[in-house]
């Protein structure tokens, strides 16, 4: 096997919260009682997009990688990464609730799927709100979960 490092694990990560995040969104809107939280306009793997995208989106941005132990076969590999989730509304406090749900809907998510994306995980800090800013049209506002994911992978 070859080490595929950080590309991989986003890869990993973006194709698993594709693939189950439209089921944990309705789970949590039946648990709220509406339906504030809505489908990802689009995803965007590794970086973030250099124009302003359609709301609501998902970042996952491979920030770098960590050699945790090497050895003659294998490396432990400690991947870092923030799942950025963009929103935009003009009312404040459901702006708030989104990010709030999107974020636990994150951690959820990781949790569930370890096994299925084949990577542990550990949240790796602060989940932080970004300041809420203004395009050309409502006010846009984000919430990160920085995260690693660690494998160990043959050489």
């Amino acid at each position: 096997m070859t080490i595929t490092l950080l590309e991989a694990a986003v890869d990993a990560l973006n194709t698993y919260i594709k693939a189950n995040i439209a089921a944990k969104i309705t789970a949590f809107n039946t648990e709220y009682g509406d339906s504030l939280m809505v489908a990802m306009k689009n995803y965007y793997p590794g970086q973030f997009p250099k124009a302003l995208p359609e709301y609501p989106c998902m970042v996952i941005a491979g920030e770098g990688w960590n050699p945790e132990t090497q050895r003659a076969v294998n490396l432990h590999v400690k991947n870092i990464i923030t799942i950025v989730v963009f929103v935009a509304d003009d009312d404040e406090e459901q702006r708030w609730r989104k990010l709030c749900r999107y974020a636990r809907l994150i951690v959820e998510l990781l949790q569930e799927g370890e096994a299925s994306y084949a990577y542990e995980h550990f949240l790796e800090g602060e989940v932080r709100l970004s300041d809420p800013f203004t395009g050309a049209g409502p006010w846009i506002q984000a919430v990160g979960v920085p995260v690693s994911l660690h494998k160990l992978e043959s050489y």
